[in-house]
């Protein structure tokens, strides 16, 4: 399956599902509040007029690149309820980098692709926000490959992060570079980052992408009303979480949502 085949639109958003905290963890307030927020938060992504959903375990920590037992039970679960409550393409990130549980998820609840915040570069958690200490990712390539021609999903999408926000790059080289490399272990589309959440990267480090691979750019963060204009015109979509929630990030406000997407869809790009 093609990226145009699964998101219609010409730039194209994809609303997060964040998801509360998961059965393992001491916070959990049980399934049925977990299931509400993620379907309260589905319903205003969806009449906000985003063109995709992604669920994501972002308040699930861990110490390592896999996740939970349980995490992966509860986001299963979720992932089925999600897909049959709407028609938009709905995606999964398996935090911090579980790619077999997310791509798992994705070929047996029928989601259209995946995230993974890193794929090509060596980098150390920077999570300043957690008590988790500090640890190294470098995804094995061979491995993953294997994995994903092993249980037939070559078909879902694959969305990764170049160089992403939280992280510390491990290896210096420059952003260029690791789209190239990401392009040709199989990406999709690549995404690009600011530093941290909430912040987006600069228009010149999109158009420098932009320029290096022929595949689509997505925003990984700080896309908003107020610089959509400026970014998207370089870009080919991009990812929003923060952005359409409430000031204490708990729930996706619909009127957030809905001033973000007519900023989106009434602008031509081409003409700007």
């Amino acid at each position: 399956m093609k990226f145009e085949e699964v998101f219609k639109s010409n730039k194209p958003i994809i609303g997060m599902i964040h998801l509360d905290y998961l059965p393992h963890q001491q916070k959990f307030k049980g399934y049925n509040l977990l299931i509400k927020k993620a379907i309260d938060d589905l319903k205003n992504l969806e009449e906000g007029g985003v063109d995709a959903v992604m669920i994501e375990n972002w308040k699930d920590e861990s110490s390592f690149p896999f996740v939970n037992k349980k995490s992966i039970e509860a986001m299963t679960k979720i992932s089925k309820i999600i897909v049959k409550k709407t028609a938009l393409p709905v995606g999964i990130n398996v935090l911090p980098n579980d790619y077999k549980s997310a791509f798992s998820i994705a070929k047996a609840e029928g989601l259209q692709f995946v995230q993974l915040d890193v794929f090509v570069d060596k980098v150390k958690t920077d999570y300043s926000y957690s008590k988790v200490l500090p640890f190294e990712i470098n995804l094995d390539l061979k491995d993953f490959k294997k994995f994903r021609k092993q249980i037939k999903a070559e078909n879902i999408i694959l969305l990764v992060t170049i160089q992403p926000k939280h992280y510390i790059m491990l290896e210096e080289k420059k952003l260029e570079q690791s789209a190239k490399q990401a392009l040709q272990n199989g990406a999709d589309a690549v995404i690009i980052t600011g530093k941290v959440t909430g912040k987006p990267p600069s228009a010149k480090q999109i158009k420098k992408v932009k320029k290096s691979v022929n595949c689509p750019i997505m925003i990984g963060s700080g896309l908003t009303k107020e610089n959509a204009k400026s970014l998207l015109k370089y870009s080919d979509g991009a990812i929003v979480g923060t952005a359409f929630k409430t000031k204490d990030f708990e729930k996706v406000l619909k009127n957030k949502v809905k001033n973000l997407m007519n900023e989106v869809k009434n602008n031509n790009y081409d003409k700007i």
